[in-house]
């Protein structure tokens, strides 16, 4: 049996130092977002989700109790990796699901270990086309992991830009 998410939810925020004005302000949603959800344990949306692990810098996955809640203190928004930041920035909620966002980010990483070109970031249109491929295969009913959002990744790169 996992935590139930408002017990997560409060647990980040609490840690944060956070009100859940201050939390909802981060994640650009409504402060009664998060009221209901803590208060009345109402079901947040894929895309309040989405913002919320954002604002909080944790896997989606942790607020839904199925991974580990990393150990370090949530950083603001615009501290974080320039390429995440793009990835964040590019999701349309009429296109893009969470796992979308989540299978691009583990691209991302795995891309990134790969590059080895140091702080440097990746150019944005790689990490972009993680987010396509990611979303791609989701909607072709294809297996959505790292492995294949790599592998779709290269396949629209060699279609050409």
């Amino acid at each position: 049996m996992t935590t139930p998410t408002i017990t997560i939810l409060e647990a980040l925020r609490d840690r944060a130092g956070w009100t859940r004005r201050q939390l909802a302000e981060r994640a650009g949603i409504l402060p009664s977002v998060v009221e209901q959800h803590e208060v009345r344990g109402a079901v947040l949306t894929d895309h309040a989700l989405l913002r919320l692990s954002q604002a909080l810098v944790v896997p989606v996955e942790a607020l839904q109790g199925a991974a580990p809640i990393p150990g370090a203190r949530p950083r603001l928004l615009d501290d974080g990796d320039p390429n995440v930041m793009t990835l964040l920035r590019a999701i349309d909620p009429d296109r893009h699901t969470v796992s979308d966002f989540d299978a691009a980010r583990a691209a991302y990483y795995a891309t990134l270990a790969a590059y080895a070109r140091g702080s440097e970031p990746l150019p944005e249109a790689v990490v972009l086309r993680l987010l396509e491929a990611a979303r791609l295969l989701r909607v072709e009913g294809m297996r959505v992991e790292t492995a294949t959002v790599l592998a779709r990744s290269w396949m629209l790169d060699g279609g050409g830009e």
